[in-house]
Parts: structure tokens; sequence; C-alpha cells
């Protein structure tokens, strides 16, 4: 027996005794003190701490969700999985231990009608959405349904987290400087019902050095960068980098929190880090030598015009007579000051007959650019602005066939790799900046 936390009287997933190091509270809630539930929450967590060698659990502010049965799989065999499997964590629990916000779903069943769903989806949708929303939010989860938290409620610099949505670990992570792991759907539940995560990985400040070094070629102005640039260059990185810790130099040390996203996303698609530097950018960063924890490099690369090409050549995967069915902006969702640019640039303007163009927000966010006159300024102009709903990859990529979508444009490497991978190809995607988009979305033509 280790710390005394063996008890012959309750049956353990793997019926062993567990070396972690746990408090009287923890303890309690492993011997299903507090209910089923939380035991097997924490069994989990216990058990996903020892393959990491943690050797304690520590305090989490806040978890964020990943609900299967509403962004992931709604029909089908998967859909099954994924509640029986959230109802043996959620049994007996009344309330989640700490601030639980949660991730985007398939469809805004309020616009569907507007972005053309057929009414045989949003009956399907509409009835798993509303009986599956009702059980996380009775138990105090924050209805924010966005993959991207962290433009709704901000973290400080060394403050522990758990949650799932790898975009959301990237930027906590690298942006805020917080603390967290790229976790799984059911990790992040059982963290949001004990509280509490194992501490292992990127809790540990000796694991958030950078280990490969990305110097911006003289030649490029990184000034003059678009949106797809920065998601271009993110895009590229990862497939270099794969599961080492990037640090980038030669960027504006004036990057804002939208421009720093676009960054950062699709490492979370070619690469499997949780998290990036950005040299006088990025709170860990302050110079190369902070990043790099006093070490130098493990390799060096350069990124160059061809680099960028690279990812906008893998991404575009539509031809010349391919026409566009939908323009989905907001991967991840749009934070205000995003939203804000999209309105003015569309402002007096009339988007195509030809084609759908929606920008997705978090609910928060919608309800803040509603009061300011932005949705309407959106929607006049032709567009839709849909709330809490994943923007293309989860509709598109894995129902695009049922659903007849041909050709999606996008400035979202995320969004353009996933649709294209989830639906065998059948959609096919143009990757191209907002500025691009909205000019396809007036003309109706990204030729």
């Amino acid at each position: 027996m280790v710390d005394g936390i063996c008890h012959n009287d309750v049956h353990f997933i793997f019926k062993r005794c567990y070396k972690l190091k746990l408090t009287q509270k923890e303890k309690k809630m492993l011997s299903g003190y507090y209910g089923k539930g939380v035991q097997k929450a924490m069994e989990l967590l216990v058990s996903v701490g020892e393959i990491y060698n943690a050797e304690h659990m520590i305090p989490v502010s806040s978890s964020h969700l990943v609900i299967p049965e509403i962004q992931l799989f709604p029909k089908g065999k998967e859909a099954q999985w994924g509640t029986e499997i959230t109802q043996v964590f959620l049994e007996g629990v009344e309330k989640f231990a700490i601030p639980t916000t949660t991730n985007a779903t398939i469809l805004d069943i309020d616009k569907a009608k507007k972005l053309k769903i057929p009414n045989w989806f949003i009956r399907d949708m509409k009835l798993i959405f509303q009986r599956t929303m009702e059980i996380y939010e009775s138990k105090g989860a924050i209805p924010n349904y966005s993959c991207a938290p962290y433009f709704d409620f901000l973290f400080r610099k060394n403050e522990h987290l758990g949650g799932a949505e790898s975009i959301q670990v990237l930027y906590n992570n690298s942006v805020n400087g917080a603390r967290i792991n790229r976790e799984s759907g059911p990790t992040a539940l059982c963290t949001a019902i004990t509280g509490v995560t194992p501490c292992f990985g990127m809790h540990i400040k000796e694991n958030r050095y950078g280990k490969v070094l990305f110097r911006l070629d003289e030649r490029l102005n990184a000034d003059k960068f678009s949106d797809a640039d920065l998601n271009a260059i993110g895009y590229f990185a990862g497939r270099q980098c794969l599961d080492k810790i990037p640090i980038f130099q030669g960027f504006s040390r004036y990057m804002n929190q939208t421009e720093l996203k676009y960054l950062c996303v699709p490492l979370a698609v070619t690469a499997g880090i949780p998290m990036i530097h950005v040299v006088g950018v990025t709170p860990e960063a302050e110079t190369l030598d902070d990043a790099l924890g006093g070490k130098n490099p493990e390799k060096i690369i350069n990124i160059t015009k061809e680099s960028i090409k690279s990812s906008y050549d893998m991404l575009n995967t539509a031809g010349d007579s391919d026409k566009i069915d939908y323009i989905a902006l907001g991967c991840p969702h749009c934070s205000l000051q995003e939203l804000r640019e999209i309105s003015d640039l569309l402002e007096g303007k009339k988007i195509s007959s030809d084609l759908i163009f929606f920008v997705a927000v978090s609910t928060i966010k919608y309800d803040l650019a509603n009061r300011m006159g932005i949705v309407n300024k959106i929607e006049d102009a032709g567009g839709v602005v849909v709330k809490g709903m994943c923007p293309g990859s989860s509709i598109f990529g894995r129902y695009g066939k049922e659903l007849n979508v041909k050709t999606v444009m996008t400035n979202s490497a995320k969004n353009a790799h996933y649709i294209g991978a989830h639906s065998g190809g059948f959609v096919k995607t143009i990757f191209a900046s907002k500025q691009k988009c909205i000019e396809a979305a007036l003309t109706g033509d990204w030729r």
C-alpha cells in the first residue's frame, strides 16, 4: 500500500494500488464517498497521471468540454458511445466543481434555415442538442459554445487549467501563459467534475521550453501578413516540428490577439504540440533565451515565401470549374474585433445570391455584437452570423456528402484541412485571406 490509498473494498479500474500522493479530499473522491460518477472520474484521472508519471494532482481554475453528442458524433454508433461514456462520469453529479465552458456545436439551430440546411437534418440535430445541452447546463456548464473560450474568459500566467479542444490549449499556454495539457473529451469532463488534474506535461515549467527555432526570412515583412498568411506559416511550421515546441522569431512585437490566434491554430492540426513561443510577444518568450530555457535550439528553420506557398498549395483543393457553395469565417470563433472588421468591410454592400456567406462566434460574443449592431450590418449585406456553431469542419467535413456540399471557401487552415480530411476529399476547399473571402462573397467568384 502506498500513501494509504489502496482500498480492498473498492473496485478500481485496474484493480491495483495507485502511487500518486493524494489529498484527503482526493482520496475520498477515489473511494466513492462523493458518489459513483465522481469516483469514476477520479479513477480515470489518477490512471492517466500514473501513465505519465505524475506525482500528485493539482487544483485547476477551469475546464473546457468537447461534448461528443453535439459536436463530433450526433448520429450513429459514435453518438451512442459518447452518451454512454459521459453518463458513467455524470452519475450522481449535481454540479461541476469548477467553472466549465463548452465547445462549439455542429449547427446553430436558430440560423440553420438561413444556411439552407435541410429540414430533416435540423430536426434530427435539434432533438439531440436540446437533450444534451439541458444535461450539461443543469450541472453548471457555461453555455458559451465556443472553440475560442479564451476570447470570453481570460486566464493569467501560470494558472492551471483543464480541458479539451487543441486550439484553446495552444492559445492558453502560448498567449496567456496558463498551464494546460492537450486532453481528451473524457478527461476534460472528469476534471470539471473533480476540480483537479494530474500534474505532468505542460503543468511543469521545464516541459514548456521551445526546441525548434523558426526564423522569418529577412525579405518578408511581418507587418504585411494577412490572417491566411499567418495560418499558412503555422501550418508549415507544424509539419516541421511535429511534437517539439516551436519558437518564432522576427515577427512584429505588436501582434494582437487575433493575429496570434491565426499563427497558433494550424499547429494543432499538423503537429501534436501544446504551445508556441513568439519572441518578444508571448509571456514566456521575452527573449529567445527565455523561450529556449538557456539551451540551444535542436533545429533552426527559415520561413520563406516558398514555405508559405507550400501551405496554400496543400489547402487549396478546388479547381477552376468549382463554384463556391459556402464561405465560412470564424474557425476558431471570431473575436469581437475581427467581427467588427468583417462588418465594416460589408457595410453598404451585397453578398452574391449564388453562395452562402457566414461568420461564427461564441454565444457570448454574438450577444455583444448584436447589441452593437454588428450582426445587423453583416446580415443586411446578405450574410449570416451563427452563434455557438463550428463553422465548417464538424458539419461539412462529417456531413458534407450527406448535405451535398461541394466547395467551401475559408480563411482558416484548420477548417480547410479538416473539411477535406473528414469528407474524404468529397468537399473541395479554397483557402484565402478574410479580405479575399469577402471579395469572393460580393462577386460570387473566387478565381
